[in-house]
């Protein structure tokens, strides 16, 4: 009976502790960005009223930090208090080094917005800037599409046809810089712009 008793007290500490131990939420307060991809994107469009763009999706990579347990706190959205490190600038290269980044624009549009892919089965999830600038201002300001987890939100972007294409992406901060060439394998095929509102914009776009 005795070692009943023992057992019984065991399994009731440990149960103890489980209670409080789950009782903490970890919540990570900031993002340092440690990727970026860029891909082409390619419109289906057989009104070919879009042909005179290429179109690009940049994507941030973030990992979360400042980390802390807190007690019944409750569950936040990660880096709510946005990026630790500022975004010095953000340059796009041609394949002969030369900078290109002020040929790389978007949209007056600041909602997010949805589109289809290829294969109609699967919807991805957009934000666009008038500019580059635009993007690292919105970053570093903390603003909230800027912050949480919509900064892993891909950015859509374009360049005209005459221009030169992208083949380099470098993020600069003030202690080290993330360079990543255009991932020439993994071209992005969208049917279908589904938000109304950034369709008309889209459609409506002039040079």
């Amino acid at each position: 009976m005795k070692y009943y008793k023992i057992i019984i007290a065991f399994i009731v500490i440990g149960a103890l502790i489980l209670l409080i131990y789950s009782m903490f939420d970890i919540n990570c307060y900031n993002f340092k960005i440690i990727d970026v991809s860029i891909r082409k994107i390619n419109f289906y469009d057989p009104s070919n009223l879009k042909k005179n763009k290429n179109y690009y999706e940049i994507k941030l990579i973030p990992e979360y930090c400042n980390c802390k347990k807190v007690f019944m706190g409750g569950k936040i959205e990660a880096g709510m208090d946005g990026i630790i490190e500022n975004v010095e600038k953000i340059t796009v290269f041609d394949s002969l080094r030369h900078d290109i980044t002020p040929s790389i624009k978007g949209w007056d549009y600041s909602e997010r917005f949805n589109m289809t892919g290829k294969d109609s089965t699967r919807s991805h999830e957009f934000y666009t800037h008038l500019n580059l600038q635009e993007m690292v201002n919105l970053i570093n300001n903390r603003d909230r599409n800027g912050v949480g987890f919509r900064v892993k939100t891909p950015r859509l972007f374009y360049i005209e046809s005459d221009s030169p294409l992208p083949k380099k992406i470098k993020i600069n901060f003030s202690t080290y810089s993330i360079e990543k060439n255009v991932e020439e394998s993994k071209i992005m095929i969208i049917y279908k712009i589904n938000s109304k509102g950034f369709y008309n914009v889209f459609l409506n776009h002039k040079k």
